[in-house]
């Protein structure tokens, strides 16, 4: 499994000519390292002095934000294992035979459904990352102070993570949406453009060093 690796595994695995990990796999560990370290602030700032000194509901905000952080890195993950998967069904839907006229109907109903599933993995993957923002803010405003810049990075590398996996939404929407049967799609992923952009960028000029 991919997931299993080690960094420098993952990066020669990356750099190698398999077909996968490729940029899917990239925009899902974009993710993963935002929510980690997401979660790294919230394992330096719980049970700190900040803030034990929290009301009872703002430290319940903290810990249930520090929790999704850790599960969405696990999910983010996953997604890596997911993009592979979709990934080699559209190598192998296009190796199919085309002899007959049964068989060209086959393996191009084979490809739109590897395709469609190529294209709904990191759309999926884009809308979970912009909601993701919501604890990237709790940190910024909850979070130990003295890891303001870590907060930083996790907006950027999130939104590396949202605009990658639009990337891989269009190259696979360009072979499907020829009827306009997939216009939602494009329309969805415009906005997670919009909303990931001004999420970061509104957490980036919030923070004074970087102003």
């Amino acid at each position: 499994m991919l997931k299993k690796l080690s960094v420098e595994e993952f990066i020669n695995k990356l750099s190698s000519e398999e077909p996968a990990p490729g940029g899917g796999g990239v925009a899902a560990l974009s993710a993963a390292l935002a929510s980690s370290l997401n979660s790294m602030v919230y394992s330096l700032t719980v049970n700190k002095k900040a803030f034990n000194n929290l009301s009872d509901n703002d430290k319940k905000i903290v810990l249930t934000s520090y929790e999704k952080s850790k599960e969405l890195s696990g999910l983010f993950l996953e997604y890596i294992e997911r993009d592979k998967e979709a990934y080699l069904g559209v190598i192998n839907a296009y190796k199919m035979k085309k002899d007959t006229d049964d068989e060209v109907r086959i393996r191009k109903q084979t490809i739109d459904r590897a395709l469609e599933q190529a294209m709904l993995i990191p759309f999926e993957l884009a809308k979970t990352a912009c909601e993701f923002y919501e604890e990237i803010e709790t940190a910024l405003k909850f979070g130990n102070k003295n890891l303001i810049a870590d907060v930083a990075v996790a907006a950027v590398m999130m939104n590396a993570a949202v605009e990658s996996s639009i990337v891989n939404v269009k190259v696979n929407l360009r072979s499907l949406n020829k009827n306009g049967e997939f216009k939602f799609i494009e329309e969805k992923t415009h906005k997670y453009y919009e909303k990931s952009l001004i999420m970061k960028n509104e957490i980036l000029n919030s923070i004074d060093f970087l102003k």
